[in-house]
């Protein structure tokens, strides 16, 4: 019996040629947030988190930054902000302005968390973070509580509602 840690390998993600642009150092992904009522999934939003400086990570929380992304036009639809409160109208390595920068794949990534969200149906509400790869979207984790507050920062509803009008309308709430 071995006292050593457990290790995982992992496959290296190579990010399509638009999404590795933002930052290519790290490996930028879109939270896809997902609500199951019955057998029926609803996206309650997606945002991208993408990496800053020299960090691998696309995490907020650890440097990133995130902005909303359009589901039906797979367009970033924000600015972007960190875990400080910093709104950023281009990304403050590459200089690329997120709002209105075209994203690849977000429908198919769209269907492949709808997918996902149908396999265990005790869990109703999870943030998929999915890459985008050359070959299509690949799933990266699971998170059954993906933030809330991620999408809910005020540059990115500036109508100031946030998703309680979405909840209101999945959840049949007058």
């Amino acid at each position: 019996q071995s006292t050593s840690p457990s290790l995982m390998r992992t496959a290296l993600i190579s990010m399509s040629r638009h999404t590795a642009k933002l930052h290519p150092q790290s490996v930028n992904t879109m939270r896809i947030v997902t609500d199951r009522v019955g057998d029926t999934v609803h996206i309650a939003y997606i945002v991208l988190k993408i990496g800053r400086g020299d960090g691998f990570c696309d995490n907020s929380g650890q440097g990133g930054v995130i902005c909303r992304v359009d589901e039906k036009t797979g367009k970033i639809c924000s600015v972007a902000t960190d875990d400080y409160f910093n709104v950023y109208e281009t990304h403050p390595d590459t200089g690329i302005r997120f709002e209105g920068y075209q994203l690849p794949m977000v429908q198919e990534a769209v269907a492949f968390a709808r997918k996902a969200a149908l396999v265990v149906p005790q869990i109703c509400h999870v943030g998929w973070d999915v890459a985008v790869t050359p070959d299509g979207p690949v799933l990266i984790e699971g998170n059954d509580y993906p933030g809330t507050d991620l999408c809910q920062l005020a540059p990115h509803y500036p109508e100031k509602q946030g998703l309680w009008p979405y909840y209101k309308e999945i959840l049949n709430i007058k």
